[in-house]
């Protein structure tokens, strides 16, 4: 199945039940995560380098399971935050560091605090382990609740300037001289559980985390015999390349930088996680621990950085005595968001709810299952996207540009790439719309080329400013992050292509927000039509969001779900869609008194029931935001459907609500509209015309006179000439004057400013 855009925690946790039936007993896990710095895959030997030895790793590899194809992010912060909460940016807010292209600002302490995100420390020190972290931080806090305040019993991490206390400077050894970065190498700057920690020109930063990991581990074992989870987010293998303690360097060679260095960083990494894993034998704790063995990024020069395979494409290991069958290389497809669910699952700890991770669970892979969990990767890095399935590789696509297509075939290294990315054969074609459609759930910002925050090498040089639009991706809200109501026991796999949606099975609102937004101005909720068989989405959705933009208007596009599923859902998804911007408006810098729906064709039936069935019972009974009011404050109607009576019902509607035979004249009654209206329907707005062969203008005549009955107020145009589906995009003739009537009528209504 293709990875939707979030999923919530307990449809992917089931508790306890890996460890039980893996080790045929009650027992819970430890799980130690390690994540090492610049490793592109094919740095270790499993994993085909030539020269570089990793017998350690090598063997944790062939005695469990590693991916060929497992994605990070291209630099490491932001992936420390994909790691650390199983989101991508789009669900983080974190793309790239801060004050950097696509990054926050500098002054940002909301999305770039990873204090304020729910992380893997904090679910597993909650649910009673020991939990422990070592090595390079990079991420925000300050002491003394630096780490502590993200569910880190004890800590021991390379200090920056900025992480020491006052007074602990002139201890600090530096990499290159007075004034530059502390060491995390010779000499190290370490901060340990909030205090300073002497260190000598001889002590090794790598070698110190090894020891305080292993020593924790073992305190823990003797004092409490708790189940621990250790972070171990290594210094190894960034640069610089200074001799390791197996080179025995003299003193004077200790901060000599050399690219020769390198093989033996990555040699004396593995034989850190050796040391590691025979602690853990020695103590009798490795046959209950399972570990994760990921890199962070591309190596250095050799891809870091860059939105390509080489720069997401990292080795990843996992290895557990009874918990992961060992089976080697796996062809599946992996990436840094599914370490949190994975070991959530083994370690039998259920999170949060209302919680959304963007990661699968990899658990089925490492019982030995053959179902393929996904269909693509993901690695994003501030306005930039490279997308991978087994077969397509998309490297540096923007808001701006499709990028760069590869067919890769069966490989997986980067042999045998054949560039398709101007290839129109049918294969290829409908490869760049299965990508497109991918990538409309997974939104990155769009950086001006002339941000001041873009380095060179990040600078984009694409296409020009007035092809973004088309291109850009907005932001998309989960409607049912608790899970969709009244689920579908087999649900759909929902498609799409350029222009339509269809079997929709996660509702959610995608977010178009004004580029110039005007104090006072509406927010629309945008339902598109398609006779609750598809979703016309380009034209009747995103075409009238861009339209709504132009006025200040920050419009939100409704994903709802269609003949699958049938009445009740359509109406219970605007329901909550209306209650949710209602709850968030001011998030979105509008009035929660001031919330519209705009609706074409069957949207258009979706928003007359919106406004005549606002009340209806259909809610999940446990939904908190049943207490906010789901009527809008005013309708637009493109061309609506409106009545299920013959001889003016559109037959497809019907259908899609409530099947092609219904017999159940208290549901058709119902879904009538005309008969729905009532003094407290909102103001409504309606546009139609004669020559409309698809949905017949007696719908919008009947809706229009219980309008008037009701002294609602109300305004309709009904346009001579003019086809189905006109919406914001066929605009020649008269009917394109509906837009500036549009304008005019909520202005006058009072809900646009003048």
């Amino acid at each position: 199945m293709l990875p939707s855009s979030s999923h919530s925690l307990p449809g992917l946790l089931a508790a306890c039940t890996f460890a039980t039936s893996a080790l045929g007993a009650n027992t819970t896990p430890n799980v130690i995560v390690i994540l090492a710095d610049d490793i592109g895959a094919h740095e270790l030997g499993v994993y085909g380098h030539p020269t570089h030895q990793t017998p350690h790793l090598d063997r944790l590899a062939n005695e469990g399971i590693y991916f060929d194809t497992a994605y990070a992010l291209p630099v490491c912060h932001p992936s420390r935050f994909a790691l650390m909460t199983g989101q991508y940016p789009h669900h983080s807010g974190v793309f790239h560091f801060p004050d950097r292209g696509g990054g926050p600002p500098v002054e940002d302490h909301g999305a770039d605090n990873i204090a304020k995100h729910l992380t893997f420390g904090q679910l597993f020190q909650q649910s009673g382990y020991a939990t422990a972290m070592a090595g390079k931080w990079q991420l925000s806090g300050e002491l003394p609740t630096l780490i502590h305040e993200t569910g880190f019993d004890e800590y021991s991490m390379w200090a920056y300037r900025r992480n020491l206390p006052a007074g602990a400077e002139r201890y600090v050894g530096y990499e290159s001289g007075r004034g530059s970065r502390t060491s995390r190498y010779w000499h190290p700057s370490i901060i340990e559980n909030g205090q300073h920690r002497l260190t000598t020109p001889d002590d090794y930063g790598p070698d110190r985390f090894t020891d305080f990991l292993i020593d924790f581990a073992q305190r823990n074992q003797a004092q409490d015999d708790k189940p621990f989870f250790l972070y171990y987010s290594m210094a190894l293998t960034h640069e610089p390349y200074y001799p390791t303690p197996d080179d025995h360097p003299a003193s004077t060679e200790k901060f000599r930088k050399d690219q020769a260095n390198w093989r033996s960083n990555v040699e004396y990494m593995d034989k850190l996680v050796g040391r590691l894993v025979a602690a853990l034998e020695e103590s009798g704790q490795r046959d209950n621990t399972l570990i994760v063995f990921m890199g962070d990024n591309g190596t250095s020069k050799h891809g870091k950085g860059s939105t390509t395979e080489m720069g997401a494409r990292v080795p990843l290991i996992i290895n557990g005595p009874g918990l992961v069958k060992a089976q080697g290389l796996s062809p599946e497809l992996a990436d840094i968001t599914d370490i949190l669910p994975t070991i959530l699952e083994v370690a039998g700890i259920r999170g949060p709810p209302r919680h959304l991770v963007d990661g699968i669970s990899l658990v089925p892979y490492l019982r030995g299952e053959t179902t393929s969990l996904r269909e693509w990767v993901y690695a994003p890095l501030g306005g930039l996207r490279t997308l991978r399935t087994k077969r397509w590789l998309l490297e540096n696509n923007s808001p701006w540009k499709f990028g760069q297509l590869y067919d890769c075939g069966d490989s997986r290294d980067g042999t045998g790439y054949r560039d398709v990315t101007n290839d129109n054969s049918p294969e290829v074609l409908h490869a760049k719309k299965q990508l497109q459609s991918i990538l409309f759930q997974l939104p990155v910002p769009e950086v001006s080329r002339d941000d001041h925050r873009l380095r060179k090498r990040e600078r984009p040089h694409y296409a020009m400013p007035d092809q973004r639009d088309q291109l850009n991706s907005p932001a998309i809200i989960d409607l049912w992050p608790e899970g969709v109501p009244n689920q579908l026991t087999n649900p759909p796999v929902e498609q799409r292509d350029e222009h339509r949606i269809w079997s929709v099975n996660t509702p959610s609102l995608t977010v178009y927000p004004a580029p110039n937004p005007v104090k006072g101005a509406p927010l629309v909720i945008v339902a598109p039509g398609g006779g609750y068989h598809a979703l016309s989405w380009a034209h009747g959705g995103i075409g009238v969001a861009k339209w709504l933009n132009s006025l200040g208007i920050t419009a939100f596009v409704l994903k709802y779900r269609l003949i699958e599923y049938g009445y009740p859902a359509p109406l219970q998804d605007i329901q909550k869609a209306v209650r949710l911007v209602r709850s968030r408006a001011a998030e979105f810098g509008g009035d929660p008194n001031n919330i519209g729906v705009s609706g074409a064709s069957a949207g258009g039936h979706l928003a007359g029931s919106i406004g005549t069935l606002h009340n209806q019972d259909v809610a999940p009974a446990n939904d908190p935001l049943n207490v906010i009011s789901a009527r809008p404050d005013f309708l637009m109607m493109l061309y609506p459907v409106i009545t299920m009576d013959e001889p003016h019902a559109h037959a497809g509607s019907r259908k899609g609500l409530v099947g092609e035979t219904s017999t159940d004249d208290q549901l058709l009654n119902l879904l009538s509209l005309e008969k729905q209206v009532t003094a407290d329907t909102p103001p409504t707005f309606i546009v139609c015309t004669n020559q409309d062969k698809i949905v017949d203008v007696e719908n919008s005549v009947l809706f229009y006179q219980a309008l008037r009955r009701a002294n609602v107020f109300s305004e309709m145009h009904i346009f001579e000439e003019g086809d189905h589906g006109f919406a914001a995009h066929d605009l020649e003739g008269p009917k394109g004057a509906w837009l500036g009537l549009a304008e005019a009528w909520m202005k006058h209504r009072g809900f646009l400013p003048k």
